[in-house]
């Protein structure tokens, strides 16, 4: 098992090397050493209880105010290439998802759906993926009919994890009360489910790092 010490340490160069001005604060330190102990696959991410019903085996939903540093975070733990292939994995925006299935139909997003078990067993490519900004995209029309696409992903992933240990993880400006008014309860009840719900900021005097 990769140490914390050694994974922090590689997590401080990695934000050096891309994200020079990235500070470690009161803010963030205990969402990031949590998230490091995760991809240390370390059990004391499970015991920690800093997060509620926290499991190696789900994915993470990291949610917090806008500006919070959620995608910074993630991709920097994306850049560190932990040597678990269960922790690594690409990062798509969601609005770019949403855009493929406007352009492409349900083709558009097979990669995300009904093909994701193939592109788990294929080697080549990545095998987990972090949905970027949920609730940021639009609902799409495709032939008059209105669907709301990071719904249908979610929906089919959610059976990709439940049958094959498939993770799914997503950076998201909204709480599940949100989730649940946007998308639906089942879709709500669905990402407690396959992922670690992890806040990052979220307070009235959360620091927004964009400006």
């Amino acid at each position: 098992m990769l140490s914390y010490k050694f994974a922090r340490e590689l997590f401080a160069h990695v934000a050096a090397q891309y994200y020079p001005k990235y500070v470690v604060n009161d803010e963030n330190e205990s969402v990031i050493k949590a998230l490091l102990l995760y991809c240390c696959n370390d059990p004391l991410f499970e015991q920690s209880g800093r997060i509620a019903n926290a499991s190696l085996k789900k994915g993470i939903y990291l949610c917090g105010n806008v500006g919070s540093g959620k995608t910074t975070l993630m991709d920097i733990l994306n850049k560190c290439n932990f040597p678990y292939p269960e922790r690594r994995f690409g990062i798509l925006q969601c609005r770019r998802v949403a855009a493929s299935y406007l352009e492409h139909g349900p083709k558009g997003i097979e990669a995300h759906t009904i093909k994701a078990v193939e592109i788990r067993n294929d080697e080549t490519k990545l095998k987990h993926v972090c949905y970027d900004d949920l609730g940021a995209e639009r609902q799409v029309v495709y032939f008059g009919n209105h669907i709301n696409v990071m719904e249908e992903v979610l929906q089919d992933r959610y059976a990709h994890f439940s049958k094959h240990g498939l993770l799914s993880h997503f950076t998201s400006n909204l709480t599940m009360d949100e989730v649940e008014t946007m998308y639906s309860l089942r879709c709500a009840s669905r990402l407690r489910e396959m992922c670690n719900i992890v806040v990052l900021g979220g307070g009235p005097d959360s620091t927004d790092w964009r400006n």
